[in-house]
């Protein structure tokens, strides 16, 4: 048993390669909303505005709320590679757990004090909740998950909406009425820092809860655990590829259905807030299974080598992939806020692609520079020491 659980070399690379391209992604998104600065450059040129429009709305498409997805699929995988060590070295897994998340969320914090959208605090919390969840058989971890898929906070409030008058929908994404945006321009650094670590910080705590992301990343964080329990990532095992490419069709044949339920007049009943719930629900639904026909579309290409090149720009990434998550927040910050470079007045979606581009290749190179020097990225290895000494006593 021991033996199966250890990854080869090919799965770690299809692993970090992921990781790095979730994290490619989610600075992506990122760039495109300026890093959350309300500001929408419109060229004296037609055909520009055209252009930027239709680049922002579809990366939005493509992958808005399905980077974090990725993100979360691959944390619970961690989580379990790091569990199997644990058994190893007869370490307690809830103490090395517990304070393994608080120093995550501390990070989190420290991310937080540049851009609002931080998700580490998040993982943090939910985290805490996959410890439990993370002993169950595999049948009650995938039962688990695939409630936590469809939404059941919001089912509950869909089903209130027929008995009685709540909250409406439109609270649950209500942001801030401290005049973020004109901080976020015009505001020194101090004025960020303590926007986002007081107003901010409360108000994306209540998007994840009430936008259902909460629901999802904890899904995903099963989904992680379960796919290394079953060594989906291991590509040498051709029951894993087959399994990969099941994904691939169904996640396609669910993604088509749900996002067609969604655009027919079907959900157009009932109240307003009813509406509105249904739409929440069968908005991540399309989102989920589109994660999963990218996730499995990378593995599958990943497995057949072909882009060589874009697979080590990403797995250089993914092996430093919390210090270029912070990273990017910082990076994203100087560029876009009034404090910084304030590129916020003069980029549309072209520009800010093209910044991804740019910054992504030269964080990979550092990324790959440093690893020349170091076993793990500089925060990866403030994580690990902080994680591992105070309980590694071998």
């Amino acid at each position: 048993m021991v033996n199966n659980l250890k990854l080869d070399n090919k799965r770690l690379h299809v692993v970090d390669a992921l990781r790095g391209f979730a994290v490619f992604l989610i600075f992506l998104v990122h760039n495109i909303q300026k890093f959350g600065v309300n500001f929408h450059e419109r060229s004296s040129y037609k055909w520009l505005n055209v252009l930027n429009d239709y680049l922002a709305q579809s990366v939005f498409f493509l992958f808005g709320n399905k980077a974090f997805q990725i993100f979360s699929l691959l944390f619970g995988l961690t989580f379990f590679i790091q569990k199997t060590h644990l058994t190893f070295k007869n370490i307690n897994p809830y103490k090395f757990f517990l304070w393994r998340f608080f120093l995550l969320f501390c990070f989190g914090l420290f991310n937080s004090m540049f851009y609002r959208g931080d998700i580490l605090v998040v993982f943090a919390i939910l985290g805490v909740l996959l410890i439990p969840l993370s002993q169950l058989n595999s049948k009650w971890i995938l039962c688990i998950a695939a409630i936590l898929i469809i939404q059941p906070l919001e089912l509950f409030k869909l089903a209130e909406t027929f008995k009685t008058v709540i909250t409406p929908i439109k609270e649950a994404f209500e942001v801030s009425n401290y005049n973020r945006n004109s901080i976020l321009k015009f505001g020194s650094f101090l004025d960020v820092l303590k926007g986002n670590l007081h107003h901010n910080k409360i108000a994306n705590l209540k998007f994840n809860i009430n936008s259902g992301r909460m629901s999802i990343i904890l899904s995903m964080f099963l989904l992680g655990v379960l796919f290394g329990r079953k060594q989906l990532f291991l590509l040498t095992k051709p029951s894993s590829i087959r399994f990969w490419k099941k994904v691939l069709i169904f996640s396609t044949v669910f993604f088509v259905l749900s996002f067609m339920l969604n655009k027919t007049e079907f959900l157009a009943f009932g109240s307003l807030k009813t509406q509105n719930y249904f739409n929440l629900i069968f908005t991540m639904l399309p989102n989920t299974f589109f994660t999963f026909i990218l996730v499995a579309s990378f593995v599958l290409v990943f497995k057949m080598q072909l882009f060589n090149r874009f697979f080590k720009l990403f797995s250089s990434l993914g092996k430093m992939s919390l210090t270029n998550y912070i990273l990017q927040s910082i990076i994203g910050a100087f560029l876009y806020y009034g404090y910084g470079l304030g590129l916020y007045r003069i980029t549309g979606a072209l520009e800010s692609i093209l910044i991804t581009i740019v910054v992504s290749v030269l964080m990979s190179m550092f990324s790959r520079y440093w690893l020349t020097k170091y076993s793990r990225g500089p925060l990866e290895t403030i994580w690990h020491l902080g994680s591992w000494k105070m309980f590694d006593k071998s």
